[in-house]
């Protein structure tokens, strides 16, 4: 990606975990210890806590989400989705602010993450890794650092940033086709880059 963008100047907020990190075969696997069976497309971020309460008490919810993500045996598994570090990249080449801006209790596996596959310190740190408590947080941050494109792979959290005027819905399954929000829905990393022109 070695073209440069046009005069748009963007701040540009990124989620993390569906965003860079795929999850979704650790998802698959665990909901089968579980005794309990999904599609890929159910693994999508919106849909997962969805089929999980058809499928699972409550107890062996909060017991397989902690596992998938806070256990480092299962969560440091997670594969970097392709194209992200090439979309960095062009990003930073550019110029333009940007910061992770995601829901996390625990901060230790997303930087051990993001160190693994050589994204930190390259393209992030303390100052631009910020995690929140719950899903709405994220605007309040937004509005923080002037976010005014955001990417992330949850219909209702794009729903939920009032304050960012440009928003994408990362979809590279496909799961949200019958979904419409005041988003544009792109499918790789590649994508999205084009649209930031």
């Amino acid at each position: 990606m070695k073209r440069k963008a046009g005069k748009i100047h963007r701040i540009i907020g990124l989620d993390f975990d569906g965003v860079f990190f795929d999850h979704s075969e650790n998802k698959l696997k665990l909901v089968r210890e579980f005794g309990a069976d999904i599609t890929l497309a159910d693994t999508a971020s919106d849909l997962f806590p969805r089929k999980l309460k058809t499928l699972l008490a409550p107890a062996a919810i909060e017991e397989l989400k902690a596992r998938l993500y806070d256990d480092p045996s299962v969560a440091l598994k997670a594969s970097l989705i392709s194209g992200a570090e090439e979309g960095m990249a062009f990003i930073k080449e550019n110029g333009w602010p940007y910061y992770i801006i995601s829901r996390r209790k625990s901060t230790v596996i997303p930087a051990e993450l993001l160190k693994r596959y050589g994204l930190w310190p390259k393209y992030f740190g303390s100052r631009n890794v910020f995690f929140v408590d719950k899903d709405a947080d994220k605007d309040a941050k937004a509005v923080a650092f002037g976010v005014n494109t955001f990417l992330d792979d949850k219909p209702s959290v794009l729903d939920a940033l009032q304050s960012v005027a440009s928003k994408f819905l990362f979809d590279p399954m496909r799961a949200y086709n019958e979904y419409n929000g005041e988003y544009k829905k792109v499918h790789s990393w590649g994508e999205f880059i084009d649209c930031l022109h």
